[in-house]
């Protein structure tokens, strides 16, 4: 093998590298910071032709609380997702923000506040061949880039399968969620799903 084609396997495992985050000490950076709670802030969905109704029944449907609940037991962080789930409660599509003229082909839920620790989730379904869709999930504090997960899938199962794969309390938590029912209840650790939930969570913030 020459220096050019090492060279190119380099630039390649680099860039592999990078987009999936794993050039970050994530869990040190997270250590680091004074405020260990954060925010899902922002959700896309992308598939070109789609309406309000179609990607609000996506929202409803996507596994944002087990994901979420994942990530608070690996990282050992709060996280807030009581506006999402006031806008998943009240189906109010007005609030979704479409792109595209001719064709919409991207819908964005946002929270309306600014938040410093923060959570997104964009979700892209190809339009000629829906089992090609991607997923990517970034964790952020201000303007440093603590996580990226960034994957390419056939099947939204294998979001929660490639999460498991790469947390290290992946596995444990997923079942914890299954085996104790967490879809039906609230409040469960480590994520915040409302208003009543603050109280409890609070005590909880102080994590080292």
């Amino acid at each position: 093998m020459n220096k050019k084609m090492l060279r190119n396997h380099a630039v390649i495992l680099f860039l592999l590298f990078f987009f999936t985050g794993c050039f970050l000490n994530t869990k040190e950076n997270i250590n680091k910071l004074p405020d260990k709670k954060f925010f899902f802030t922002e959700f896309q969905f992308i598939l070109p032709g789609q309406t309000k109704e179609s990607a609000m029944i996506f929202f409803k449907k996507f596994p944002v609380k087990k994901i979420m609940f994942m990530l608070a037991q690996e990282y050992n962080i709060i996280i807030d997702i009581t506006d999402y789930n006031e806008f998943i409660k009240s189906g109010d599509t007005a609030v979704l923000k479409p792109d595209g003229s001719f064709r919409i082909t991207k819908h964005t839920w946002s929270k309306t506040d600014k938040e410093s620790n923060r959570i997104t989730i964009i979700f892209d379904q190809d339009y000629m061949n829906p089992d090609i869709l991607k997923f990517k999930l970034g964790m952020y504090s201000n303007n440093s880039t603590l996580k990226l997960f960034n994957t390419e899938i056939n099947n939204q199962d294998y979001i929660l399968i490639n999460l498991k794969k790469h947390l290290e309390t992946g596995e444990k938590s997923l079942k914890e969620y299954e085996e104790k029912n967490y879809d039906n209840i609230s409040p469960v650790p480590g994520i915040v799903e409302s208003d009543s939930d603050k109280t409890e969570a609070a005590d909880d913030s102080n994590i080292i």
